[in-house]
């Protein structure tokens, strides 16, 4: 179990105004998102930099292999998203489990 974080990694509130939480695999996805979040601030910093999202896709893999709480992902797949509107970019991380299922997060810079 850990508390849930939206999308810009703020706390959310459930409808009692208490902490949300999640469990299970979308515990594990958040709890992957985080490290490689983190990772590709103090190592990366920039989409733009190259071989950015190969590094990135690479940390994912290490930490889908080294956490022994991840289970069942055969394969990660990292794309880089362009957002015209407000011109950002982003990496949308994918994990694809052994089941067919899949969940993603995102890196944003």
């Amino acid at each position: 179990m850990d508390i849930l974080l939206n999308k810009d990694r703020d706390v959310e509130l459930d409808d009692r105004n208490d902490l949300a939480t999640i469990e299970g695999r979308r515990a594990v996805e958040q709890s992957i998102g985080l490290l490689v979040t983190q990772y590709f601030y103090e190592n990366i910093g920039s989409l733009s930099e190259t071989n950015a999202v190969k590094r990135i896709e690479i940390e994912a893999k290490n930490v889908v292999d080294e956490k022994s709480y991840v289970q069942g992902v055969e394969e990660v797949e990292v794309e880089r998203v362009t957002n015209e509107e407000t011109n950002t970019a982003s990496a949308k991380v994918t994990l694809i489990y052994d089941t067919g299922e899949t969940g993603s997060f995102e890196v944003r810079e």
